[in-house]
């Protein structure tokens, strides 16, 4: 299947198809065209591997409304490729951006956890990160409210959490883990706040 066949058929952009195969969540395939570049290869992706992502289901607003409540905020980050900042004088938002199927579980959890921004009265409310690629949830990370580091740097309001991998030992863990488990996040770029909130727009 070609990129725009791809991307029709799970219902996002090109752009969020090249995203997924990027961060080897989509494997792809390269076929040479004969006295073309290395770089002109045609890309495709197996059938089989494709349909199966897209059976996925979206999230069911009606769980999450039932597994928090309308003061909670969840984050959710819309990953692209891995990229490092690799000096602390470096200004940036993140030690580690992006998400890629080779890294550690803690560097997952490292790349979801912050610079995010927060206003104070919601900082208390943030129950945890979703990371998404191209739609598809990739890591659940429980956040820990008593312990969020703000930066000092800026008067914008940015927070690093403290966070964990969702797991049953936990209310939140157990609430991810049904809601969000093999399921898919509507994407709509530029939007990061997932607001379990009856009768109206989760993300936004």
């Amino acid at each position: 299947m070609s990129a725009r066949q791809v991307a029709r058929f799970w219902g996002v952009t090109p752009i969020a198809v090249r995203q997924a195969s990027d961060t080897g969540l989509l494997t792809p395939h390269r076929t040479a065209r004969a006295g073309a570049a290395e770089d002109a290869d045609v890309v495709h992706y197996d059938a089989d591997e494709v349909l199966e992502m897209g059976r996925r289901p979206f999230i069911d607003e009606r769980h999450l409304v039932s597994a928090f409540d309308d003061w909670s905020v969840l984050f959710v980050q819309q990953a692209g490729p891995r990229w490092l900042h690799h000096t602390d004088d470096d200004f940036s938002w993140r030690t580690m951006w992006g998400w890629t199927a080779e890294a550690s579980d803690e560097e997952k959890l490292l790349s979801a956890s912050g610079w995010w921004p927060v206003d104070h009265r919601r900082r208390d409310g943030v129950r945890a990160i979703v990371s998404t690629v191209s739609s598809f949830v990739v890591t659940l990370a429980v956040v820990d409210p008593e312990q969020p580091v703000a930066d000092e740097r800026t008067d914008i309001g940015r927070v690093r959490f403290n966070v964990a991998p969702a797991t049953e030992e936990t209310t939140v863990g157990r609430a991810l883990l049904a809601v969000f488990s093999g399921r898919r996040i509507p994407v709509k770029p530029g939007s990061n706040r997932l607001i379990p909130r009856p009768g109206g727009s989760a993300l936004g």
